[in-house]
């Protein structure tokens, strides 16, 4: 299929849901997609090839793990429909939609869940687990570990991924577990490998305990030492990372402000706002659920109670956006805003192996929308991300708290009103606004980390809106 024009964005259409059709193979398929899910408006290579080889057995119980928009999983629903499939991504985003893409193709023998690596499903029996290879090589490590103990004798891993990824090192430690891999499909960078349990497979257990283990970091920022909960998987779990530090140290908080953490990480900037804004109030939002239960854990060691967690689409949780059928949010939908003092960021700035700034984007517009008049906006970047441009057009003072030849501490103060220019910045497509082209859940409340999102109905499906 020859290669389609990515779709222009703006910053007002980030958080909507859309339909895509794709040709696989002569196959239609319709799924559910948005922005800020990696390939989000078209499959990439390997999940194509993946879809191209991938063998299921009608009555087979499979394992998709880093579901994605959820298009791997419905071919395996597709091909087993006397089995059982399960979908699992640690990412509320594709997570929900999966299950959009689910109910919306009527799929009943299939749920997902928001689950770190295999964890949701541990002690069950399957017969496939398909890898979609993740950058981080702790965890792709997890899913072939995970994959071993959760498949039957005799059960198939497919795992696949792209050489830019690190995909060859994510194979040979597949060899080392199963004993034996084989090559089924190589295109343009991309590897699909088949990996067949047998008898002799074991898996070292305390290696895997390792891995799901919660376990403490101090952090000597401000001149003081806290204490935060961490794991393997997550951003700089190990310790503070210079970006973090620097944000940290340069954010000016007032004891009674409200501060919004947006990408929290597992917490500490957010633990930060809270002890010097005793008599305030702490937000801490993320995407993914290991993040939001580290972020919780850590709140909850230092003993905070002016502080909460919630999994979220950048600002989506807090968001007055209007319900479905309707165009703008009423008043009473308004009446769910929350409005901040300051909001502080570190945003993300990748999206598998690749840069993109669709989800740091929608970070400066969420903020924008989530803080009062003269509020304060302090973001960390890297110095070669352009994003003045985008934040003139959207605050009143734009400039730097803190610069360094590495980082940069953005900082900018909400004017009474949009302006001109930020209004008609708000229709730009994607690439423009400073930034350079890029590839790259709306829910008031979503599960917890590794519980069901069964979508056997529209109502269940409407459930999570």
């Amino acid at each position: 299929m020859a290669r389609r024009h990515r779709l222009a964005i703006s910053p007002h259409d980030y958080h909507r849901y859309r339909e895509l059709n794709f040709d696989l193979g002569g196959q239609q398929y319709t799924v559910v997609t948005k922005p800020g899910i990696e390939s989000w408006d078209e499959p990439d290579p390997t999940t194509r090839l993946l879809i191209e080889v991938m063998e299921v057995g009608s009555a087979d119980r499979v394992v998709d793990l880093g579901c994605g928009v959820g298009l791997v999983g419905l071919v395996a629903a597709q091909g087993a429909p006397q089995g059982w499939v399960c979908l699992l991504d640690r990412n509320a985003v594709p997570v929900e939609a999966a299950q959009r893409t689910l109910a919306l193709n009527g799929v009943l023998n299939a749920e997902v869940r928001l689950s770190d690596c295999g964890a949701a499903v541990q002690g069950q029996a399957f017969d496939l687990v398909a890898i979609h290879a993740p950058r981080e090589r702790a965890v792709v490590q997890q899913c072939v570990r995970d994959a071993a103990a959760l498949l039957q004798p005799g059960g198939r891993c497919y795992l696949a991924g792209a050489t830019r990824s690190g995909v060859k090192s994510a194979i040979r430690y597949l060899e080392e577990i199963f004993g034996q891999t084989h090559l089924l499909a190589y295109k343009g960078g991309s590897r699909v490998v088949l990996a067949v349990k047998g008898e002799g497979v074991r898996v070292d257990e305390a290696t895997s305990k390792e891995y799901y283990r919660f376990r403490e970091v101090i952090a000597q920022v401000r001149g003081k030492r806290y204490t935060c909960i961490t794991k393997r998987g997550l951003f700089s779990w190990d310790g503070v990372d210079e970006g973090t530090r620097r944000l940290v140290e340069s954010m000016e908080i007032g004891p009674e402000e409200r501060v919004l953490d947006l990408g929290c990480g597992y917490g500490l900037a957010g633990l930060v706002a809270a002890d010097v804004a005793p008599g305030g109030e702490v937000v801490l939002v993320d995407a993914d659920c290991v993040a939001v239960e580290a972020a919780r854990r850590t709140l909850e060691r230092n003993e905070v109670a002016h502080a909460e967690v919630l999994l979220s689409d950048c600002g989506a949780a807090l968001l007055p956006l209007p319900p479905r059928g309707r165009d703008r949010p009423t008043d009473r939908d308004r009446a769910f805003n929350r409005t901040f003092d300051v909001v502080i960021t570190n945003p993300p700035f990748h999206q598998g192996r690749g840069v993109s700034y669709q989800v740091s984007r929608q970070f400066i517009h969420d903020a924008a929308a989530m803080l009062r008049p003269g509020g304060r906006l302090y973001l960390v970047a890297n110095r070669f991300i352009p994003y003045g441009r985008e934040m003139e057009g959207l605050f009143q003072e734009v400039g730097f708290a803190y610069r360094d030849n590495r980082f940069q501490v953005w900082t900018a103060i909400k004017g009474r009103s949009p302006s001109r220019r930020g209004q008609e910045r708000g229709r730009w497509a994607s690439g423009c606004g400073g930034f350079p082209p890029d590839r790259a859940t709306r829910s008031r409340t979503l599960p917890a980390c590794g519980s069901v999102t069964r979508p056997s109905s529209r109502a269940r499906m409407s459930a999570l809106v």
